[in-house]
């Protein structure tokens, strides 16, 4: 075999392709000045000019970020997927196969979200989107993960975070994922572990000898990124994804050598998500807060380190001497007592008044940091903190929610990367999963086991939407409230009450409510359990005892 077919130089050209296009677009230069406000450091290196100015930072940029995160992170998300069709199950096999389908992949979903680690995914994909304007999830399939006890299995869905410094995508204006005629991931990896994936899939060894380490790190954008150990021995590795007939297809390049011959992935969907902050016209990369917070955020830290100069100008203000005044060395100690040596006329020796500092200097501050504060919707309101007199929880929770007015579209286009999200689980479960496996899942009745074959629901076409619960603290509260008054007045018993209440306020709810039905069972009359049909419907319910399998927890 020719080694010809070991090497593709394809990948990178794609790859100068895209670091030109990020170069055109700015994106070098503003993307890394974007970290470094974030991370604090927000003033130039100094010069001897400026060596001894206050350099305060008042990390305004943090702050609304982490709120904002919060803030689109603070709602409850689940995936549910239903068929596409609905009718008598019993009649029809398909429809009754679809629709069995759509519920294990549901229940699937939530065990899928804790196993992949998606709320971590999304903490680092929004707080990329709020900063630079956009964040990206990769997923792939891990052959390395293993598990099971009764049922072995080989092999699972994993996903990971590619910052978008590191992802190039084919067509930079088409905004539509999915319609990229390729999508190009560059990573820093070790020498020996890229060598060891050569030789597992049969390249010669005379390219394999041509993947060595390179200090090439130009195009990485991060101050991080750019400074590698020395002794580490990385290379830059391409991978790229694209669709033949429908089916997407990826490789692996490391030096033109091929790592990962083109292989066929089954699947139909490029396993790659994007979240942007605000839209950028004609452009998949969006805008973040930074971008337009960096003006105001140096003008709250100008003023901040004028403020402070000008403190230490008062507080320890600079001695005028006239020639031959001084022949001691001056310590500025407290208490120093100080020879005039001065003969002419005046003093030889005195303070140098400096110009006191505008007090409305420092509501020009407030006022910057509250205007940026109400503007990008992270003013006390929204974190919770009532203005002035002490308020109710529900007042505070309408004041939250008219501040969060700027969030509502941020959060849309991020339940919508959800949605895409969930598509490529769905896609990745029904050609991965092939085999049955043993999965914990939430049933109605608490948790349970259930036996799981994706390939099974391969031709079951499925829709999804996502749901979102309220979880912030108040509405918790306000729901909780509501159940209080309705158990008072005895318009609900007990057993009702639990299973309606968060599981914050009762954590072990499903014991308590087990333990009171049986407790309740040992108070009917004799004859037991299997008496219980049998006995008055007005008794019952004077007990509340109501069906096991009704209980949702």
């Amino acid at each position: 075999m020719e080694e010809t077919q070991f090497t593709d130089k394809k990948l990178s050209k794609h790859y100068k392709n895209g670091v030109q296009y990020h170069q055109r677009m700015g994106f070098t230069e503003k993307w890394p000045e974007y970290e470094r406000f974030l991370a604090g450091d927000q003033w130039p290196p100094p010069t001897e000019r400026t060596k001894g100015l206050p350099r305060p930072v008042f990390n305004l940029i943090s702050y609304i970020q982490m709120h904002k995160k919060a803030s689109v992170m603070g709602d409850a998300i689940k995936m549910v997927f239903t068929s596409e069709e609905f009718g008598e199950v019993d009649v029809d096999e398909e429809l009754n196969t679809a629709m069995d389908g759509a519920d294990k992949f549901t229940k699937f979903a939530a065990s899928a979200w804790e196993k992949i680690e998606q709320d971590k995914l999304n903490d680092e994909m929004i707080m990329s989107a709020s900063n630079c304007g956009s964040g990206v999830l990769h997923y792939f399939w891990d052959n390395n993960i293993t598990g099971g006890i009764t049922v072995k299995y080989q092999g699972d869905v994993r996903g990971e975070f590619i910052d978008p410094a590191n992802c190039f995508f084919g067509d930079p204006q088409c905004i539509e994922v999915q319609n990229q005629p390729y999508i190009l991931i560059s990573s820093r990896e070790l020498v020996e572990k890229v060598k060891l994936l050569a030789r597992a899939n049969n390249i010669p060894d005379t390219l394999v000898s041509l993947i060595n380490e390179d200090k090439d790190t130009n195009d990485e954008l991060y101050d991080g990124a750019k400074h590698e150990m020395a002794d580490m021995g990385k290379v830059t590795v391409l991978t790229e994804y694209f669709k033949k007939d429908g089916k997407v297809f990826f490789k692996k390049v490391c030096n033109d050598v091929v790592v990962v011959p083109e292989t066929d992935t089954g699947l139909t969907r490029y396993p790659i998500a994007i979240m942007t902050w605000r839209p950028r016209k004609k452009c998949i990369y969006g805008i973040g807060d930074t971008e337009g917070l960096i003006a105001n955020q140096k003008g709250v830290n100008f003023c901040l380190a004028m403020m402070l100069l000008s403190q230490q100008q008062t507080g320890w203000p600079k001695i005028l001497a006239k020639p031959g005044a001084l022949k001691q060395t001056i310590t500025n100690n407290p208490g120093e007592v100080i020879t005039d040596y001065y003969v002419g006329d005046g003093d030889g020796i005195k303070y140098m008044n400096v110009g006191s500092f505008s007090a409305n200097t420092f509501g020009l501050v407030d006022k910057f940091i509250d205007l940026t504060k109400d503007l990008l919707g992270a003013n006390d309101a929204a974190m919770g903190i009532a203005p002035g007199a002490d308020m109710s929880a529900q007042a505070i929770a309408l004041l939250q929610k008219s501040s969060g007015v700027p969030l509502e579209d941020i959060k849309k286009r991020f339940y919508r990367c959800m949605e895409d999200i969930g598509r490529i689980w769905e896609d990745m479960w029904k050609v991965k999963y092939n085999l049955p496996r043993n999965v914990r899942v939430q049933g109605e009745n608490g948790e349970e086991m259930m036996q799981f074959v994706g390939t099974d629901y391969a031709n079951s076409p499925m829709s999804l939407k996502i749901d979102i619960g309220p979880t912030s603290t108040f509405s918790e509260f306000n729901a909780q409230g509501t159940l209080d008054k309705l158990y008072e007045r005895g318009d609900i018993n007990i057993v009702t009450y639990l299973k309606f209440s968060s599981k914050t306020a009762v954590p072990f709810k499903s014991e308590l409510i087990k333990e009171i039905q049986k407790q309740m069972q040992n108070q009917l009359p004799m004859g037991g359990a299997g008496e219980i049909d049998m006995i008055n419907q007005n008794q019952l319910e004077g007990y509340g005892v109501p069906e096991v399998n009704e209980v949702n927890i």
